[in-house]
């Protein structure tokens, strides 16, 4: 019902989703004032812009509710409009996640005292919503996505809807690190230099160490051929026996190089290891 009297032009309508009830609407007469009438006879003074625009938040409503807006001016109600509280139906989203291995049903439905119901291979299991209107569950791994559906309906209003659910992450799933473009710009950098971010660190390691430290002798191994030493089995009964311990031939090597002239050793590389400057001190150089 509408009445408009003179050239008010009052429009009013309402507006419901899962964040309440709010009465939109316009008069087009300057020097007016909006009065809401709630279905529990609460009278509500609006505030009306320059444009002659009003927004009223309504709480505590329920589909089929009728509001009534009226225009006043200083003694008489110059229009009015009634509008209905039309509640849209919910709305259930879900997603299977994993979390620890365990594949969970994870959702949410946008209006309280709503129930939800999960359809699972021709099964209705009934779902526990809490009081922040979510929902889990955890599923069989085997359990596709394609084979579930969930349904919602809303005992108040009587309205319900259906929906499919799909794979993917929440809230709760374990973060995973976002590849910028600043990474990919470092990396590309880093490969065109040859240089890796380990390569970077042991040559700063090889830096570091070289610094006030003095270099040290190539080791020179000196290899000598020498006969076999044999070694008599001894114990408690046995003869003791004359025979050398160490092969005449490797004696007249050693007694061979130390009548080396000092001329030629002079010529030897100045790089000597450490067993060449050893035998250098056994044999007087």
């Amino acid at each position: 019902m509408s009445r408009n009297e003179t050239n008010a032009n009052l429009i009013a309508s309402t507006l419901t989703n899962s964040l309440g009830t709010t009465v939109i609407g316009h008069v087009n007469e300057p020097n007016l004032t909006i009065q809401l009438t709630l279905p529990t006879g609460v009278v509500e003074t609006l505030n009306v812009d320059a444009n002659g625009d009003f927004l009223y938040k309504v709480k505590d409503v329920t589909d089929g509710e009728q509001l009534l807006v009226q225009a006043v001016n200083a003694t008489d109600v110059v229009a009015e409009v009634i509008v209905t509280v039309d509640m849209p139906a919910p709305v259930v989203t879900g997603v299977i996640a994993t979390r620890d291995g365990k594949r969970t049903l994870e959702g949410r439905v946008n209006q309280p005292g709503t129930t939800v119901k999960m359809q699972l291979m021709g099964e209705a299991i009934e779902v526990v919503v809490d009081d922040h209107q979510e929902f889990e569950m955890p599923i069989p791994a085997d359990v596709l996505s394609e084979q579930i559906q969930l349904s919602c309906y809303n005992e108040q209003t009587h309205k319900g809807s259906q929906s499919t659910v799909s794979l993917g992450v929440t809230s709760k799933t374990q973060p995973v690190p976002i590849l910028t473009d600043e990474m990919i710009d470092e990396y590309r950098a880093n490969k065109q230099d040859g240089a890796t971010p380990e390569n970077q660190q042991a040559e700063n390691i090889t830096a570091h160490n070289s610094v006030g430290t003095t270099p040290v002798d190539e080791f020179t191994p000196i290899t000598r051929e020498t006969g076999e030493i044999a070694f008599e089995d001894l114990d408690d009964t046995a003869e003791t026996t004359n025979d050398p311990l160490i092969d005449q031939s490797f004696m007249e090597q050693v007694q061979h190089g130390s009548d080396q002239t000092v001329q030629s050793r002079s010529e030897q590389p100045a790089k000597r290891g450490v067993f060449g400057r050893l035998f250098g001190k056994l044999f007087g150089h």
